[in-house]
């Protein structure tokens, strides 16, 4: 196994994506505290990561732009 891993050459890849960058702002009643669990998991059902959360803001990144709108139309 291990000479099989050692002589495996990987491919190059030179394709190109487009990412979108998301920045949000969360309105939520008086006494509700959102989670980062509960953005992570909701970013990540339209294939997105969130790269900074404080509490009331978040940044995410997504693979285009229309899963970015996507993301936000659901809210």
């Amino acid at each position: 196994m291990r000479s099989f891993i050692l002589n495996v050459k990987p491919k190059e890849n030179h394709e190109r994506k487009l990412f979108t960058i998301l920045t949000a702002r969360i309105i939520a009643e008086d006494s509700a505290i959102v989670q980062q669990e509960f953005v992570t998991q909701f970013v990540t059902k339209f294939r997105g990561r969130v790269i900074q959360f404080d509490g009331s803001t978040f940044i995410a990144t997504f693979e285009g732009p229309s899963k970015a709108v996507h993301c936000t139309l659901k809210c």
